[in-house]
């Protein structure tokens, strides 16, 4: 199994309110890190998500993803993508994740 695709993890948190500007300003964290990641199957879909979504990838990390994390980017596409379910396994870490709507 090949880990090379970058993945960013984003976290928004809502920041200050700045009277210059009159608004809130938004704080965003980010972490990249190499993952492997796959198409998620028609069998697979239907067996955890209980539905087809066309966007849905998993993803497996070597280690733990970061907590509290907003949404993540696949190779600085503009796509974003929200979690769905995840597995903690032997050897790693798997997240099965849908395009954000």
């Amino acid at each position: 199994m090949r880990f090379d695709t970058k993945v960013t993890f984003y976290t928004e948190k809502k920041g200050q309110y700045n009277p210059y500007t009159s608004k809130h300003e938004h704080a965003r964290e980010m972490w990249e890190v190499l993952a492997n990641v796959t198409n998620l199957g028609t069998q697979s879909q239907m067996r955890l998500l209980g539905k087809l979504d066309s966007g849905a990838k998993t993803i497996r990390l070597l280690e733990d993803p970061p907590e509290g994390w907003s949404y993540l980017t696949i190779n600085d596409d503009k796509a974003r993508y929200v979690k769905k379910t995840e597995v903690k396994a032997l050897k790693g870490h798997a997240l099965i994740v849908g395009e954000q709507k």
